[in-house]
């Protein structure tokens, strides 16, 4: 009797332990939230961008990124990294950077025109009007019927002029006394 008692305690012992595996962490969404969130708080506040906030987001974009490297989820973050810095005073290039990297890996996708775009208006940040002027020309052969064209070639215009504005300005003003 002892043995057949022991048998069933040992039965609803092992029963109660019923044993599954863990599930497994879905990191890829996991990881998504991530950026969702921190895109949300970083982008919310209008003013100014929380540079702690803003690094937090950078390395939630590039780690996604280099975790899911076939994601399409990738183009977006990569785009939004570029938006990020540019953002973030002295990080142009960075932003440059990102973006050259949408247009020149994913020319078919809807983002390469606008990424195109954005690296013509942050080599005028920077004031490097050359670069602006040929990226700006790029943008208008590239895409010729876009919606932002004519706005492309009117910075064309503005960045191909080589006139000095602040030598001309200075050059009105001692003549004008």
């Amino acid at each position: 009797m002892k043995k057949f008692a022991l048998l069933i305690l040992s039965g609803l012992v092992l029963a109660s332990c019923d044993y599954t595996d863990p599930k497994p962490v879905d990191h890829h969404a996991e990881m998504g939230a991530r950026v969702d969130s921190l895109a949300a708080i970083v982008m919310s506040n209008d003013s100014v961008i929380d540079v702690q906030l803003a690094e937090n987001l950078e390395h939630a974009y590039k780690d996604f990124n280099k975790a899911f490297p076939e994601d399409s989820l990738v183009v977006w973050n990569t785009f939004n990294l570029g938006v990020l810095y540019s953002g973030l005073p002295g990080k142009e290039y960075f932003a440059i950077e990102q973006f050259a990297i949408v247009y020149d890996d994913y020319r078919d996708h809807p983002l390469a025109p606008q990424a195109l775009y954005n690296m013509g208006i942050m080599f005028d940040t920077r004031n490097d009007k050359e670069k602006a002027a040929m990226t700006f020309q790029e943008f208008v052969n590239q895409y010729p019927e876009h919606d932002w064209a004519e706005a492309a070639r009117a910075m064309v215009e503005l960045n191909a002029d080589s006139v000095d504005l602040e030598a001309q300005v200075d050059q009105w003003l001692q003549q004008a006394q």
